[in-house]
């Protein structure tokens, strides 16, 4: 999963980071949100 720690840190910074890094759509997307909603059953 991934989070911020706002307010210390800028949301758009961490947004550009995580659509910039290096890693699969796939992976991108369990990072992102499938990895929440499967252990938080959402």
């Amino acid at each position: 999963m991934f989070s911020t720690d706002y307010p210390l840190e800028s949301n758009q910074e961490a947004v550009r980071f995580i659509e910039t890094a290096p890693i699969s759509e796939t992976d991108r997307a369990k990072i992102c949100h499938l990895n929440a909603q499967r252990l938080l059953g959402l």
